[in-house]
């Protein structure tokens, strides 16, 4: 019986020994899908009037303009940026805080997306954040642009600060004017630009 029993305990290790010798394979599959779809976004209104400004007047658009993002199953970044259209003697936009003062032929120009109308401490707590120039700046929970206080509208962005499919924001303007203007009557462009986060 315990010669049995050797033989049988013999085999096993050969056979287990065997086996690890052979080792065992695995192979990956990678599979690759794309949905289909395009980044789109709709603007209530294509322009805004603040009619007339004093020199140095400080003002909040009195009705906002609403933005939303109309791509199908896309959930995009939007990006904002300013410019001066004026063809003789444009003004500059400034990279404005909100609260210092401007030189002549200057303009400072700020945005926040907010659902209720902002005061200036809104726009003031972003200081050049808010601020629109000739670069882009991207509205995100992460770079924290265009945040505002009571009716903050950033509280339902998804993480990495996307704006979901269907969801509209309300986008307000401050404008600060300068002492004097060589051309007193002045176009500015706001561009906001829908793309893949």
């Amino acid at each position: 019986m315990k010669r049995i029993l050797r033989l049988f305990l013999v085999a096993l290790i050969l056979t287990l020994g065997y086996c690890s010798l052979i080792g065992a394979s695995s192979g990956k599959i990678t599979i690759s899908v794309t949905l289909t779809t395009s980044a789109s976004i709709w603007i209530g209104s294509s322009s805004y009037d603040y009619q007339s400004l004093a020199a140095n007047a400080t003002s909040i658009s009195a009705t906002s303009i609403a933005v939303r993002n109309n791509s199908t199953a896309l959930i995009t970044k939007w990006e904002l940026s300013g410019a001066v259209t004026t063809g003789t003697n444009p003004v500059s936009l400034q990279a404005w805080d909100g609260t210092s003062s401007l030189t002549d032929n200057q303009i400072g120009l700020q945005g926040l997306f907010n659902s209720n109308m902002p005061s200036d401490g809104d726009f003031t707590s972003g200081g050049t954040k808010d601020t629109l120039t000739g670069t882009a700046k991207i509205f995100d929970d992460t770079n924290n642009y265009f945040t505002g206080a009571a009716g903050d509208e950033n509280a339902d962005n998804t993480a990495n600060g996307g704006i979901n499919v269907s969801n509209e924001k309300h986008l307000w303007f401050r404008i600060k004017m300068p002492p004097a203007m060589t051309n007193p009557a002045q176009t500015l462009d706001v561009s906001i630009t829908a793309s893949a986060i």
